[in-house]
């Protein structure tokens, strides 16, 4: 569930089928496609009934050079020759059209082509400290900072039934208790960055019963995204504290009254 860009001429978000981080081998990206008739136009590719969608060679492509640039611009400093992206053409025997640089091709056959040894052109060892960066780029959502100062546990992941509430359908309620520092307001920021990876265009507002720990779930979207702000469009995240919202929804006349609420402050 790892977004990679945006396409620049329809900002439709970029995310493909699969991507397997091999900590001994590298990154591979792979997108299936079952297309059966189609046409091959410049950057487009021309179905039969007339409608039209990004050439694959051309989005193999994006994907590799927008996985070079998003590890870059977070500083994670991972040689290109571990990155190789495969496109799976699973009705064709083969075609000479669907071959690209930087774009490994596989047709019908690729049960037989698509094996652990060419996934991958580099076959060493990535490093932890590399691992541990590469995990957080790609999954802000259920990998976070935590304050040891230990590189081996400094980052941690929500459990399992963490990421399955996380993760619920966007339409509904759900309520989740739990004593003080188990993991209620990581669950909190996590869900608002997945609402947000999955449907960009919505505003999400998060509510807070203090400044203290606005301030904390801010920090943490934060520094989860970090250099992946332009595709997680985190500007559309606001976080409030309940007393604020509710001042900003009352007439000023009866903000008196909100002030004497035992326990919602700034």
């Amino acid at each position: 569930n790892v977004l990679l860009g945006t396409l620049k001429e329809d900002l439709k978000l970029m995310k493909p089928d699969f991507i397997i981080l091999d900590p001994k081998r590298g990154i591979a990206v792979i997108e299936e496609k079952s297309w059966q008739e189609f046409t091959l136009h410049g950057n487009h590719v021309i179905f039969k009934n007339g409608e039209k969608d990004l050439n694959p060679i051309v989005k193999g492509q994006n994907y590799y050079f927008n996985l070079v640039n998003i590890l870059k611009n977070r500083g994670v400093k991972l040689d290109q020759g571990y990155l190789k992206t495969h496109l799976v053409f699973t009705s064709f025997k083969h075609d000479d059209q669907l071959q690209g640089d930087f774009v490994t091709s596989h047709f019908s056959n690729f049960k037989e082509t698509l094996c652990l040894e060419n996934l991958f052109d580099d076959h060493k060892v990535i490093a932890q400290e590399l691992l541990v960066e590469i995990h957080q780029v790609f999954d802000p959502v259920v990998t976070f900072c935590n304050d040891s100062k230990d590189f081996d546990k400094n980052i941690s992941k929500l459990d399992k039934k963490q990421s399955e509430i996380v993760c619920k359908n966007p339409f509904g309620h759900y309520l989740v208790s739990g004593i003080p520092g188990s993991g209620k307001s990581i669950m909190v920021s996590s869900r608002a960055l997945f609402l947000n990876e999955e449907f960009p265009d919505w505003k999400i507002l998060i509510l807070s019963v203090n400044r203290n720990l606005a301030n904390k779930i801010q920090k943490d979207i934060e520094q989860r995204t970090l250099g992946r702000k332009d595709l997680l469009h985190t500007e559309n995240i606001e976080i409030k504290t309940l007393i604020s919202f509710l001042n900003s929804c009352c007439p000023s006349t009866n903000r008196n009254t909100l002030e004497g609420i035992n326990g919602y402050s700034e």
